[in-house]
């Protein structure tokens, strides 16, 4: 009887190794899959986090080239308001050499007054015509670079 219930618990605890074994097995195997899952989560978020990165990136690229866009139209507004400017400084040149001719020539004239006083009043006329028109120009000029100035405000 002793042997029989030895023999029992001998197949009982062998019974319970390969239990223990299954149970081993099954534990190992969901710690492998547990394991796959996680690498598999961890790769995703790495995949999500580059994602993002590169659409950041995106989203500055786009914003940098709206400024560098914004920049290139000021500076051409810029340039053609300078061109302007220029172009007017020079007609007003033009006008001064112009005044400067006519009171060279009103200077002349004085001088040859004793030889013609109507055509040293014509003269006259002229310069004060030429003055008047080049101080009328000089206001607009002025009026105009202020407004360009309250514009580039």
């Amino acid at each position: 009887q002793a042997g029989l219930r030895a023999r029992a618990l001998e197949l009982a605890a062998g019974e319970w190794r390969s239990e223990a074994e299954q149970m081993r097995g099954s534990l190992k195997a969901a710690l492998t899959a547990e394991e796959a899952s996680a690498q598999k989560l961890e790769s995703r978020a790495r995949q999500a986090q580059a994602r993002l990165a590169k659409q950041a990136v995106q989203r500055e690229e786009v914003k940098l080239e709206e400024v560098r866009s914004h920049l290139q139209k000021q500076t051409g507004c810029l340039v053609a308001e300078l061109d302007v400017a220029n172009t007017r400084n020079r007609m007003l040149r033009e006008e001064v050499e112009g005044c400067r001719g006519l009171e060279d020539q009103a200077g002349r004239a004085a001088r040859e007054a004793a030889a013609s006083a109507a055509e040293a009043a014509e003269a006259r006329q002229r310069l004060d015509a030429a003055r008047l028109q080049h101080a009328a120009s000089m206001e607009e000029a002025l009026q105009d670079a202020d407004l360009k100035a309250q514009h580039a405000r």
